[in-house]
């Protein structure tokens, strides 16, 4: 049965949770697969995804570039287009990476 309370956790192995790893892709390349990668999402039905963006200590300023400028495009009005209902930072990865909560609307299971 699809998880359907709280975010997943590493052992969650529920086929409600989708997963993007967006590490080494520049902000623009990152957000096109976003969207793209969130649309699937809401097709297959599933309510949660984990996107990847890394801690961001691989660039010059060692600053978290791809995960602040990620994180905003979900939380503003492309992310609600995509169904975004929630977005958290996942700490247990350092930061690493972002869960997102979709809204399950029509077309998809459970809408």
């Amino acid at each position: 049965m699809p998880h359907r309370g709280g975010p997943p956790g590493p052992e969650d192995d529920s086929d409600d949770l989708h997963e993007l790893d967006l590490h080494g892709k520049s902000p623009d390349d990152a957000l096109r697969m976003l969207g793209r990668e969130l649309h699937a999402a809401r097709v297959l039905g599933r309510g949660w995804v984990r996107v990847v963006t890394g801690r961001g200590l691989g660039n010059a300023r060692q600053e978290p570039i791809l995960r602040e400028r990620v994180a905003a495009w979900l939380r503003g009005p492309e992310g609600a287009r995509y169904g975004v209902v929630d977005v958290q930072v996942e700490m247990r990865t350092g930061g690493g990476s972002l869960l997102v909560r979709l809204r399950w609307g029509s077309g998809t299971r459970g809408g």
